[in-house]
């Protein structure tokens, strides 16, 4: 096409074009007045042609956005005058006309089109241009197959050109390019006009040629993204949606997800008409004719997980994991439900849970309809046809557990246990055995121990003899069993011998010990052990005692000044043990406190002190007036007492009496130690215990004020001092130097405002070290002038053992004061307490240590664990170049000596004062 340049006021533009953007800003000389109008074209820098829709003096509109990458450049602005001419033409044989001129110049040029179409667009703007289809309907000429059309607002009408051999066009917002073949009769071979056609390069869109006029119904948005509207119809045999959908890269597969943001994907099987089901199915093998399946589906009564199969293929058991490990599978014959049941990590094994939240499990066998027997059953191999069967069966009458067979199977005997241990068994014969093993000739009711039954017919008593030994026995003449010896006065009970041997005193009741006491309700209980003789060796004592040791309550007489005791004794061959008390709801419970046969007292701990606490301690209760007091002794270097803080073992900080910590006797002195530095309170002052080795506060950690009555008083013997002669002239004329200025503390004017902070004066350490190096003085040479590294805290973390703990839930009694009136009340109390493993006792040999029952001797062992703690440690203070941050000070009073010198010998003139270069 013939360009032909603005003859008046032609001139270079630029640009900005964005990438996806129509709308384009423009410096340089002005639009309109250089003579640009609307449906001129211009030229980027790659040669794309960009047709001007609209335009303001800076900025223009095209046609189609823009679609290479966005970019600032120059262009030169060029009209083109068929295009001025068809813009001003008003006859529709003028725009036939221009537009047969403007297509058939320079056959090379391609040309912008909006599409295909076979229906005109409804609301086309002036200069549309557009590819007629291969089969054109509507208003469009069935001549006008395959042409160019342009349309023109001027007349409202378009108008159509035949194409030329060689001539292109390029769809819209796009890189596809389409060339006309002349000798065949087609643009790029038929290319989007022959189905089956494949085009290069990328689509802009396909629009249907039966709806609506330019209706898009599958367009692509220049980055690959394909949009389609309507449904996809698939015909033929074998329809396949072929893309990678296992990608090694999760991300990099072929996936459904939605358009709508933030929303989640909800891919569909919808059954068409009045049909009842839709299914998902996967198949297990690239032949779907012949392969396992896998299907979900939904169909009018049910949604169903299914495995099923198609020709040849193989039924395959239905199988439920979760991170990629099976939890379950249902087989595909003979109906298994198939799950780790057995794994030794119990937590692992396959269970039934209830999902509420603190709730019971219950799992039953239902019976169905009329039925009226639901039952679990346990088999004893893998083969249930011919095995020995367990059965736990609710009946319509009754409660059943039964031992039964299948096939070829064998009765076994019922046995129960507890403890780890059998305690009963009843045999296939019918017989009873609890705590003892089947016997020969045995009875119908074998008991290996005591017996208690209820209320007999007829009561009485046996006397059996025994080996050597001669048995009272209570029985019952009518069936010959066992009942208890009851002793009664008063037609109520007051001692039962029962059959397991236990006694209970008191009332009437089987005792669940070997000996209770007990009382009615709101009855005193009393049980008294007495001597009621007199003399200093009479005593009452009551023992519990074992194979290696006695706890003896014990009072003596002690000639008419009696005394009660709890002992721990040695029995008879064994060695004297610790009275520990255990609290917990069974024997072998957590043992909360311990006193050692040395006398040592442990709270939560084997106790190593006269008094050791594994925890916190509280002395008095808030409502009132609390002491502690730590007395020594009177004599030796024990005197006084003191208080430990210990860390890993080690004492690390400590106060109390001065001979209590550190030795030497009689000491009446307060001593505060830490880490080697002491601080005593004498009677009459606070002093460090060794002379010159204390501060009062750091560098970095200063006390605000002092306050005092008197000034502070240093040393100044002569005798105490190495004598340097005096100061030099150049120092006292430095301090002299050195400005006095007004200042607010920067802390002071943050917290109070500048206009609150009050004004101090004085001089300032940089000062005196400056007029120091003007004078030719080394500042650090001389105590007036300090330098001190700054430290900050730092919290780090380590980790350290410590004994876990737990909370456990006590209920205590206690006194409250409810409208004056103290009312004892029961309350529940959360506790922390260390927690304990009952580890089993061995001895020097490595051999464990044995009850009297076969049973393993346990002691308490404090459970670990690890925890990160933080910590606060002191590090250096940093410049933002990472040097050490230094404060700088001035000693007042060694300042306002040497300034004072300077002004009494300026002022006699023994020194004569000149300005320094920084005075």
């Amino acid at each position: 096409m013939t360009y032909d340049k603005v003859v008046t006021n032609p001139g270079v533009w630029t640009v900005t074009l964005t990438s996806g953007s129509a709308a384009a800003t423009v410096a340089g000389i002005l639009l309109i007045t250089a003579g640009a109008r609307a449906g001129d074209a211009v030229l980027d820098d790659d040669g794309r042609i960009l047709v001007i829709k609209d335009l303001t003096e800076t900025t223009v509109t095209f046609v189609w956005p823009y679609k290479a990458s966005t970019r600032t450049i120059d262009l030169v602005v060029e009209k083109r005058s068929i295009n001025r001419a068809l813009n001003t033409a008003t006859s529709a044989a003028a725009v036939e006309a221009l537009a047969t001129l403007q297509l058939n110049a320079a056959l090379s040029q391609t040309y912008p089109v909006l599409g295909i179409f076979n229906t005109l667009p409804t609301t086309p703007t002036d200069g549309d241009r557009i590819l007629i289809g291969a089969a054109p309907t509507g208003v469009i000429p069935p001549s006008a197959a395959k042409n160019l059309a342009v349309y023109s607002s001027a007349i409202g009408a378009w108008s159509y050109t035949a194409p030329i051999d060689g001539m292109s066009v390029v769809l819209a917002g796009t890189s596809t390019r389409l060339q006309y073949n002349g000798v065949v009769g087609t643009w790029a071979s038929d290319a989007l006009l022959s189905p089956g056609v494949t085009v290069a390069g990328r689509m802009a869109r396909f629009t249907n040629t039966s709806g609506g006029v330019g209706q898009s119904q599958m367009s692509e948005d220049g980055s690959g993204n394909v949009s389609i509207a309507g449904s996809i119809s698939a015909t033929g045999a074998a329809k396949r949606f072929l893309a990678d959908f296992s990608n090694a890269t999760q991300a990099s597969r072929t996936m459904f997800q939605t358009s709508a943001a933030d929303s989640f994907t909800s891919v569909g099987a919808l059954p068409s008409g009045t049909g009842a089901g839709g299914y998902f199915q996967t198949y297990a093998g690239s032949d779907p004719a012949n392969a396992s399946i896998g299907q979900f589906g939904a169909t009018g009564a049910n949604i169903t997980f299914r495995s099923t199969v198609s020709g040849a293929g193989v039924l395959r058991p239905l199988q439920f994991s979760v991170g990629g490990v099976s939890l379950f599978s249902l087989s595909e014959t003979a109906n298994r439900f198939l799950a780790d049941f057995s794994t030794a990590t119990v937590a692992n094994r396959f269970m039934f849970q209830t999902s509420v939240a603190n709730g019971a499990t219950n799992v039953m066998a239902l019976p169905s309809g009329t039925g009226t027997v639901g039952q679990f059953i346990g088999v004893n191999n893998s083969d249930p046809t011919n095995a020995s069967l367990a059965q736990i069966a609710a009946l319509a009458s009754e409660i059943s557990i039964r031992s039964g067979i299948s096939g070829a199977g064998s009765y076994l005997p019922l046995t129960f246990y507890s403890g780890g241990t059998e305690r009963a068994r009843i045999a296939t014969d019918g017989k009873i055995y609890i705590g003892t093993t089947p016997a020969a000739g045995s009875q119908m009711l074998n008991v290996g121990g005591h017996a208690q039954f209820g209320a007999p017919a007829g009561p009485g008593v046996r006397f059996q003899a025994i080996g050597l030994e001669y048995w009272l026995t209570g029985i019952n003449h009518n069936n010959d069993t066992n009942s208890p010896i009851v002793i009664s006065g008063n037609g109520s009970a007051n001692l039962t011998v029962g059959t397991n041997g236990n006694v209970r005193v008191g009332d009437a009741g089987m005792a669940t010990n070997v000996l209770e006491v007990a009382k009615a309700q709101n009855a005193p209980t009393t049980f008294l052990v007495a001597n009621y003789n007199s003399g200093t060796s009479a005593s009452a004592n009551m023992q519990i005692a074992s194979t290696t040791g006695v706890l003896q309550y014990r009072v003596v007489e002690n000639a008419g000044a009696p005394y009660a005791q709890v002992v721990s004794n040695a029995s008879v061959n064994a060695f004297y043990t610790d009275f520990a008390l255990h609290v917990w709801r069974s024997q072998a419970g957590t043992e909360r406190m311990r006193i050692h046969t040395d006398g040592n007292v442990g709270i939560g701990v084997t106790p190593a002190y006269k008094l050791d606490v594994a925890g916190d301690a509280r002395i008095g209760t808030g409502s009132g007036t609390a002491v502690m007091r730590v007395n020594g002794g009177n004599t030796g270097s024990a005197d006084g007492g003191a208080i430990y803080f210990q860390n890993a073992g080690a004492s690390s900080v400590s106060f109390g009496n001065e001979s209590a910590i550190l030795g030497g006797g009689y000491s009446r002195n307060l001593l505060f130690y830490a880490n080697g530095l002491q601080v005593i309170f004498d009677a009459l002052s606070l002093r460090p215990r060794t002379d010159n080795t204390l501060d009062v506060g750091t560098a970095s950690f200063r006390p605000k004020q002092y306050y005092g009555v008197a000034t502070t008083i240093s040393t100044s013997d002569v005798r105490e001092k190495f004598l340097g002669g005096t100061a030099s002239d150049a120092l006292l004329l430095a301090a002299f130097d050195t400005p006095l200025i007004t200042f607010q503390w920067l802390d002071s004017v943050a917290e109070k405002g500048a206009d609150q902070a009050r004004h101090h004066y004085g001089p300032t350490a940089q000062g005196f070290r400056d007029a120091c190096l003007a004078r030719g003085v080394d500042p650090t040479r001389h105590a007036a002038y300090c330098e001190d590294e700054i430290t900050t805290k730092e919290v780090r973390t380590r980790k350290v053992a410590r004994q876990k703990t737990e909370t456990v839930t006590v209920r205590v009694q206690e006194v409250q004061i409810i409208d004056s009136v103290p009312v004892r009340r029961t309350v529940d109390r959360e506790e922390r307490r260390p927690m304990f493993d009952q580890v089993a006792v061995v001895d020097e040999a490595g051999e464990p240590v044995m009850n009297s029952d076969d049973t393993p001797v346990t002691h308490p062992v404090p459970v670990m664990e690890d925890i990160i703690e933080t910590y606060e440690i002191d590090v250096p203070r940093l410049n933002d170049d990472g040097t050490p941050y230094r404060r700088l000070g001035l000693r007042l009073d060694q300042f306002d000596r040497l300034r004072a010198e300077a002004v009494r010998r300026i002022a006699d003139g023994s020194l004569i004062y000149t300005p320094s270069s920084a005075a």
